[in-house]
């Protein structure tokens, strides 16, 4: 029977949307069939989590993003005291389990890997017989995560991961260092666009700036905001400002808020928020400026980009932008400092360089992992051939 492999994912955003496609974008070149399953999608294919997402809500509210930073502290609660959110997740999505059961029970053939814990408690459940590859997010793990049976196998991006799933009950012969996984599309021509960004960034005039909206917690008042303190540089012509915006109501108002300060189109450029268009402007930005998800964590510095970070929505972004931080890739904009005044200061004292270097320094682990290799030791296949992604 023919080889395939199957990504489950939750949307919410597309920080599990995005990590899953990259898994399987490193394995179609191998003559596997490949698809994807959002599992609490519905017959049109929306998502509950994302139409009624309670994330959403209170990552948006000034007032209760200091409870829920609190709340999703990954060593406050234990994993017993979750069991029973498990127990629920398991009753309420049973037609997922019948699903997966039917379609993939007699099919021994197939790599599944999940990029959410819903999933893979819903996989292992209704696939005991199978690995069940579950990949962490995030480079610490909320107990919410725990999803320890035999056949669940977790793929972890940083050596912390493991002390938390350690801590956590996981056995350690099912913990696998792996780095996250990175599209190979960031992947293809990475040293030449490191070199050239390096050189670009000893200038001390135009600078290409990424900024990303990220979704929640830095919607529509804080992107205009940080639209309206970069007027006067983009006005003097020395930054080039690239704005993706997480929604199109999101895109208009910024629209009418470039308008509003005289900002050309050449000078600033808004876009929707997609993975395609997040890696074409990847390549071209000489600065990343965003809130530390999960994904873009890894896929900033596989880029090698410096990132000035904006607020923390969750514990896990406060701790992955203490990791940015801690390698030197990251600094965080403040709100009693103008960003253009801090870059335009690294700029001139070379500390905007020696960022682009750490971040790209980071992200080697992710850049060169062999996913293919990896997961076809682990499933006992023959691997074919090797794809190289040119660098």
């Amino acid at each position: 029977m023919k080889h395939q492999a199957l990504a489950l994912y939750v949307t919410a955003g597309f920080g599990h949307l995005k990590p899953a496609l990259s898994l399987l974008k490193h394995l179609k070149p191998h003559g596997i069939h490949t698809e994807s399953w959002d599992v609490l999608a519905d017959e049109i294919g929306e998502s509950p989590r994302k139409k009624y997402s309670l994330y959403n809500y209170i990552s948006t509210n000034p007032h209760l993003i200091p409870l829920w930073n609190k709340l999703t502290r990954h060593d406050l609660i234990g994993p017993t005291f979750l069991k029973p959110f498990h127990w629920y997740d398991t009753v309420a999505n049973s037609p997922v389990i019948q699903r997966l059961k039917y379609r993939f029970k007699e099919n021994k053939n197939t790599i599944i890997f999940c990029t959410h814990f819903t999933p893979a408690n819903l996989a292992s459940l209704a696939l005991p017989h199978h690995k069940i590859f579950l990949l962490a997010t995030d480079i610490h793990l909320h107990a919410l995560w725990t999803v320890n049976r035999p056949n669940v196998h977790y793929l972890i991006p940083h050596s912390d991961t493991k002390k938390d799933l350690l801590k956590y009950g996981i056995s350690e012969k099912n913990i696998h260092l792996t780095g996250f996984p990175i599209n190979p599309n960031l992947i293809k021509g990475h040293a030449q666009r490191h070199k050239k960004r390096v050189v670009n960034l000893k200038k001390e005039h135009t600078t290409d700036i990424l900024i990303i909206s990220g979704g929640a917690g830095t919607g529509k008042i804080q992107m205009q905001n940080l639209l309206k303190t970069f007027a006067t540089p983009a006005h003097a012509h020395n930054v080039e400002i690239k704005l993706l915006a997480s929604t199109n109501k999101l895109q208009q108002a910024l629209e009418h808020t470039c308008r509003q300060e005289g900002l050309s189109k050449q000078a600033v450029t808004i876009d929707t928020y997609t993975p395609q268009k997040l890696y074409q402007s990847m390549r071209w930005a000489e600065v990343l400026i965003t809130k530390a998800g999960g994904d873009i964590t890894f896929e900033a510095i596989a880029e090698g980009l410096p990132i000035y970070t904006l607020k923390d929505v969750g514990d896990h972004e406060r701790l992955n932008r203490k990791y940015l931080e801690s390698v030197g890739a990251s600094k965080k904009l403040e709100a009693t400092v103008y960003p253009w005044e801090l870059i335009h200061h690294d700029i001139l004292t070379g500390s905007l360089s020696k960022m682009c270097y750490n971040s790209y320094k980071a992200g080697k682990t992710h850049r060169d992992f062999d996913w293919t290799k990896f997961l076809f030791n682990q499933m006992g296949w023959k691997l074919a051939k090797k794809t190289t992604y040119n660098s």
